[in-house]
């Protein structure tokens, strides 16, 4: 491409990619969104994992069941937890044993994220490169 003007093809072409960059860069807002929040829910639960081992048998407790709906509960067994490990599958779990598996998730997470934030810093620069050198033609 030249330095000065750009062919209307030329043109065509670079609106297209922009147009595309800009579509990729609101779905990795998105993702990134989505895994950010992830990341926080694991981290709470993590968090409440901790504070649930600590209660005694027969504690009770209020939890909450939807919006505005609790329920009063007693604790049947400390330090046992049951956690999804997809496709259906609930296992029970020790406290310790619960804690590696979010923390694994979490983890996963984390590296997904981190190359979506990549991802996302190449399509922006992408995009500015584009802008600039539209600017430039016109």
């Amino acid at each position: 491409m030249s330095q000065t003007k750009l062919s209307q093809e030329e043109l065509r072409r670079l609106s297209a990619e922009y147009m595309l960059l800009q579509n990729l860069i609101r779905e990795l807002e998105q993702r990134i969104s989505l895994l950010s929040t992830t990341i926080n829910e694991l981290m709470t639960t993590k968090q409440t994992i901790n504070e649930l081992s600590k209660l005694s048998k027969d504690h009770e407790l209020i939890v909450s069941v939807g919006r505005d709906v609790y329920l009063r509960v007693k604790v049947a067994e400390s330090g046992k937890f049951l956690v999804d490990l997809g496709a259906g599958t609930v296992v029970e779990r020790s406290t310790e044993d619960a804690i590696k598996i979010i923390d694994s998730r979490i983890e996963d997470l984390r590296k997904a994220l981190e190359e979506h934030q990549r991802n996302y810093s190449v399509l922006v620069n992408r995009l500015a490169q584009i802008r600039e050198i539209i600017e430039k033609s016109t």
